[in-house]
């Protein structure tokens, strides 16, 4: 392994050196903005790795510094193994993509029948989130209890009629893959496809065995770091994003990418196709990864989180550029990473900054601004919001008087962006207020004129943060590039706040004065920085917002995130 990093520092000698020190200056000071302790920073240039490094410590206590082969927790990164590892069985024909899940789970409920593995592996199987406060983070449970756990669960919907990021659904892969192959899904994923591609120290976690290297993942609470809270061992070995990985693993997966290895050519396609509705209209999620468009151009990556770590790869498909960030910190933005690294290697790929646009549907605007007064005077209804995730009721719309309360009515509201997403129109807004503060909305319709949540609100995030991106494509990608949801970056003004708010993610995080935050990729599954209004999707940036106080819910337990789908103290979820 210490060959490894003098390799990859020759080849990066290959490079700019002017442009990897503007790289290496980037990173360093977006690390002590976001306070993070520890990141790890892969680029590949058509192929040719430029530069693999490690900056700060990957444990603060021992002194530990980051190197590339340093060993970070996935996320939900980690989604796209296992759809890899489905795909495998596919192609042996042990698995089908529509066949329903009651044929591997013949206790499924009826509502469930009609599930198939292409609905768990693109988040539209309408399972709810099992890190939306419905699982004990503390104690281990056996897969029959998990399959259990997730069909006592209610549809958010018809399977295939919506995107919603679900680290459920991810889980409930790996069973079937050890129900089709007879061996836990783990094994399967590193005989298939970690040993073939090279990526030597790619695992499922284990906090038992001895992991040379292995980072420690934190926290930040009041603003001072602390240690990621414990996870019951047998929750870390799930499908939904349970891995140990460095950024030389994932060198060599994107070096599988690109050679078409594991795989034949029509499963990889099958991987990077977007997923169609019901409706017959496609949502920007695949198996495993969000798809987006930047400056023209095919984007596709994931990110994940949890238990203190996240994660970001993102694939710049017209460019032949690869972007992996991995970090040791719960509050940190490895999307804003990738996105100024991509910046300073090809200016083209800097999204511009959203500016007002003619509003030609002025009724959504006076929507909205209902919306708004309604959050602020705790007057919403869970009636109103019919593809809220669970646990929005009462926690999440609490956290909207507080962010709004003092406010007051907005002074302008000016239409950003309006777009179609899945069968959604999405609108992005800013709105300002007296004393300059502002904030930065999302609101999604559906076609039956209701409001939907927004797709970067989830993904992504894309849990592991999806987005638990283990999760939530941020509700990550969706995160776009989250919740999976899951999640898509605002842009801030002077002395405003990262806001998580709307969707239960927590109170808003601070940025440094006079600070701009970039434009992300849209429709992550990520973990989430926007909000969401119940069936009213929202975004924002809150100019002025004061950081959570110690004692907040927000400090509560790990998060695990897509589409947007562990860590500070908020209901659990990968993303």
């Amino acid at each position: 392994m210490r060959a490894a990093p003098l390799l990859l520092v020759l080849l990066a000698t290959t490079a700019p050196a002017d442009t990897l020190g503007r790289v290496d200056e980037f990173v360093r000071a977006e690390m002590a903005r976001e306070k993070v302790p520890g990141v790890a920073v892969a680029v590949m240039d058509h192929g040719e790795v430029v530069k693999a490094e490690g900056y700060g410590y990957a444990n603060v206590e021992h002194g530990v510094p980051v190197r590339p082969d340093t060993v970070f927790q996935s996320g939900s990164l980690g989604k796209q193994f296992t759809a890899a590892t489905v795909m495998t069985l596919v192609e042996e024909g042990k698995l089908a993509l529509d066949d329903p899940i009651a044929k591997y789970f013949p206790e499924a409920p009826p509502a469930f029948r009609a599930i198939t593995l292409r609905h768990l592996l693109t988040h539209t199987s309408g399972i709810p989130d099992y890190t939306e406060g419905t699982i004990d983070l503390r104690r281990d449970y056996t897969e029959d209890e998990l399959a259990r756990m997730a069909f006592g669960l209610e549809l958010e919907f018809a399977p295939g009629s919506r995107w919603n990021y679900s680290n459920t659904g991810y889980l409930m892969l790996g069973v079937v893959v050890r129900r089709a192959s007879g061996r836990f899904y783990g094994d399967v994923l590193r005989d298939r496809v970690f040993q073939p591609l090279g990526m030597k120290t790619a695992r499922i976690i284990s906090e038992e065995d001895i992991v040379p290297h292995r980072a420690a993942g934190y926290r930040l609470v009041g603003g001072e770091l602390k240690n990621q809270e414990w996870v019951a061992p047998k929750l870390n070995t799930t499908a939904d994003g349970s891995l140990y990985f460095t950024v030389l693993d994932l060198i060599a997966w994107e070096k599988g990418l690109r050679s078409g290895a594991v795989l034949k050519p029509p499963s990889w396609a099958a991987v990077f196709q977007p997923v169609r509705l019901n409706s017959g209209r496609s949502y920007p999620y695949g198996f495993g990864w969000v798809i987006d468009e930047v400056a023209g151009q095919t984007v596709v990556g994931h990110g994940g989180s949890w238990q203190g770590f996240k994660t970001q790869l993102t694939r710049y498909l017209g460019r032949d550029l690869t972007i992996i960030v991995l970090a040791n910190l719960a509050e940190a933005d490895p999307e804003r990473f990738v996105s100024g690294i991509a910046a300073i290697l090809d200016p083209k790929l800097a999204k511009p900054p959203l500016g007002p646009i003619a509003d030609g549907e002025p009724g959504v605007t006076v929507r909205l601004r209902g919306l708004l007064a309604a959050a602020r005077d705790s007057r919403l209804s869970p009636a109103e919001f019919a593809y809220v995730r669970a646990g929005f009721f009462p926690d999440s719309a609490r956290r909207y008087v507080e962010l709004l309360k003092g406010l007051g009515e907005p002074r302008r509201v000016d239409l950003l962006e309006s777009r179609d997403l899945g069968d959604d129109r999405v609108y992005r807004y800013e709105v300002a207020y007296d004393g300059g503060k502002a904030l930065r909305v999302q609101l999604g319709i559906a076609p039956d004129g209701k409001v939907s949540r927004s797709p970067s609100a989830r993904a992504s995030r894309a849990r592991r943060e999806g987005g638990h991106e283990k999760r939530r494509g941020r509700r990550c990608l969706p995160r776009r590039f989250g919740r999976p949801g899951p999640r898509r970056r605002l842009a801030a003004v002077a002395g405003t706040a990262r806001q998580r708010g709307f969707d239960g993610e927590g109170p808003p995080e601070p940025l440094e004065q006079g600070e701009r935050r970039l434009e992300g990729p849209a429709g992550r599954p990520r973990r989430l920085l926007p909000g969401r209004l119940g069936r009213t999707h929202l975004r924002h940036l809150p100019i002025g917002a004061r950081p959570p106080a110690p004692g907040h819910p927000s400090h509560a337990r790990p998060r695990r995130g897509g589409g947007g789908g562990k860590a500070a103290r908020r209901r659990p979820r990968r993303r």
